[in-house]
């Protein structure tokens, strides 16, 4: 849409190629990593800084075509940026600070740390906190 803030779409645009297919709940953890991630001195200030870091959101850097083509999807996760953007406080209260996650696919050198806290699995993706 004509009114959507380049923050807003940057967000959609990440869920879309990290979580698309998940709950509702699951995106807005997604979501949560990345405003986490805004209030830590180890990563930029912004959203978009932050999911543009390198390779720290896997659909940045895999090469592939960025081109959402499932307009329902975008629809539904443009509602739930638009939801979280509005309850933000509220979400990150939620999150217990997660600011890392991946799928149940793989398992990243990082989980290991003991700096990392396991915080809890949402549909595909497990979320953890670096202390």
């Amino acid at each position: 849409a004509d009114n959507r803030t380049s923050t807003q779409d940057c967000l959609v645009t990440t869920l879309y190629f990290e979580s698309r297919s998940e709950s509702d709940m699951a995106n807005i953890m997604v979501l949560n990593t990345i405003f986490n991630r805004t209030n830590s001195p180890h990563y930029p200030d912004t959203p978009c800084e932050v999911i543009k870091q390198y390779k720290q959101y896997s659909y940045t850097h895999d090469g592939l075509s960025d081109r959402m083509v499932n307009l329902v999807q975008v629809k539904r996760l443009e509602g739930i940026v638009d939801k979280f953007l509005l309850n933000r406080k509220l979400f990150l209260s939620l999150s217990e600070g997660s600011d890392h996650y991946h799928t149940n696919e793989v398992a990243p050198y990082w989980i290991k740390s003991d700096r990392m806290k396991y915080i809890g699995t949402y549909d595909k993706h497990l979320f953890y906190r670096r202390d």
